[in-house]
């Protein structure tokens, strides 16, 4: 089952509040991924900061294409091709 990145970094903080060490039942452990299972210092040192770093980026991406969306109105707006030249 595949889950969010905010689902995942939630399940990872809760399985470390449990302390215990649960083994993966996936194929090379693909499943520890979802937060769930795995080494309690993998999902601490490994898991938690990837998951934490792919959340910011998704954030910083979105807000660059409405940074983007919106100079694209204005511009169009005011009556100037996006990206061309005026030159013939």
């Amino acid at each position: 089952m595949k889950v969010s990145a905010e689902q995942a970094l939630e399940n990872a903080k809760k399985y470390l509040e449990k302390g215990i060490n649960v083994e993966g039942t996936g194929f090379v452990h693909l499943d520890d991924w979802n937060g769930n299972s795995g080494h309690p210092k993998w999902v601490k040192n490994k898991l938690i900061p990837s998951l934490e770093k792919a959340i910011n980026q998704g954030e910083k991406l979105k807000g660059k294409r409405k940074d983007k969306a919106k100079d694209r109105a204005i511009t169009e707006r005011r009556g100037r091709p996006t990206g061309r030249s005026h030159h013939t």
